[in-house]
Protein backbone atom coordinates (compact mmCIF):
# COMPACT_ATOMS: atom_id res chain seq x y z
CA UNK A 1 0.00 0.00 0.00
CA UNK A 2 3.10 2.50 0.79
CA UNK A 3 4.75 1.52 -2.11
CA UNK A 4 2.19 2.07 -4.47
CA UNK A 5 1.40 5.51 -2.60
CA UNK A 6 4.95 6.65 -3.16
CA UNK A 7 4.97 5.51 -6.70
CA UNK A 8 1.82 7.89 -7.31
CA UNK A 9 3.37 10.74 -4.94
CA UNK A 10 6.45 10.49 -7.49
CA UNK A 11 4.65 10.22 -10.33
CA UNK A 12 2.53 13.31 -9.57
CA UNK A 13 5.76 14.98 -8.52
CA UNK A 14 7.68 14.55 -11.88
CA UNK A 15 4.24 15.36 -13.68
CA UNK A 16 4.41 19.01 -11.92
CA UNK A 17 8.11 19.23 -12.74
CA UNK A 18 7.84 18.06 -16.28
CA UNK A 19 4.87 20.48 -17.06
CA UNK A 20 6.64 23.19 -14.98
CA UNK A 21 10.00 23.09 -17.36
CA UNK A 22 7.36 22.82 -20.65
CA UNK A 23 5.98 25.16 -19.58
CA UNK A 24 8.60 27.64 -18.93
CA UNK A 25 10.11 26.08 -22.17
CA UNK A 26 6.98 27.36 -24.06
CA UNK A 27 6.93 30.91 -22.84
CA UNK A 28 10.22 31.39 -23.49
CA UNK A 29 9.83 30.37 -26.35
CA UNK A 30 6.54 32.75 -26.69
CA UNK A 31 8.39 35.57 -25.44
CA UNK A 32 11.08 35.28 -27.95
CA UNK A 33 8.84 34.84 -30.71
CA UNK A 34 7.18 37.98 -29.69
CA UNK A 35 10.28 39.99 -29.11
CA UNK A 36 11.42 39.11 -32.65
CA UNK A 37 8.21 40.40 -33.94
CA UNK A 38 8.72 43.71 -32.09
CA UNK A 39 11.99 43.93 -33.13
CA UNK A 40 12.16 42.77 -37.03
CA UNK A 41 11.36 46.43 -38.73
CA UNK A 42 8.48 45.05 -41.15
Amino acid sequence: MTKTFNKIIEMKLFLTLGSRKLYFKGFSSYYYYFFNLFASPT
